[in-house]
């Protein structure tokens, strides 16, 4: 009973002692908090005020650019008949991607648009059981969009 006595309360005391130092902690992120504010209204953006407080600066905004091409583009068939799922690597800066198919053989008239997607991922749906597919991507973003990702095949479900 006594050694099971001071298991317990050695078990307390170091469940003490955890609150203590998440609280220390939450102060101290506080504190910093407060002194990161206080140095940049005082510094104003000047670079050398804001190194001789002891603090580092941050890496400036670079622009983006042109987007990239699409690649790695994989479609598969879905778990539903009629659809096919894509997924693609995402493009930095693409706010976007337009996804479009067309039916085997491709032609130039031939792709179709489907749902954009928000993630370099979607599924396609409404398609033709046992159709050939072809799918392509594109990243949009407010300076355009980037060149078409190879296309990919897939029999539909």
């Amino acid at each position: 009973e006594t050694k099971i006595a001071a298991q317990k309360a050695a078990q307390l005391a170091a469940t003490q002692a955890t609150n203590d130092r998440d609280d220390a902690l939450d102060v101290l992120g506080a504190l910093l908090t407060q002194l990161a504010s206080y140095v940049e209204n005082i510094a104003g953006g000047d670079a050398m005020k804001i190194q001789s407080a002891g603090m580092s600066l941050r890496n400036p905004k670079a622009p983006i650019g042109p987007l990239t091409q699409v690649v790695n583009l994989s479609v598969s068939a879905s778990d539903n008949e009629g659809e096919l799922d894509a997924g693609w690597d995402p493009v930095r800066g693409a706010k976007s991607y337009q996804v479009q198919v067309s039916a085997d053989p491709i032609t130039v008239t031939s792709w179709r648009d489907v749902m954009p997607s928000a993630v370099s991922t979607t599924t396609i749906d409404g398609l033709t059981s046992g159709a050939r597919q072809w799918v392509r991507v594109r990243a949009i973003a407010k300076n355009g969009p980037s060149p078409w990702s190879d296309p990919a095949v897939k029999t539909v479900p």
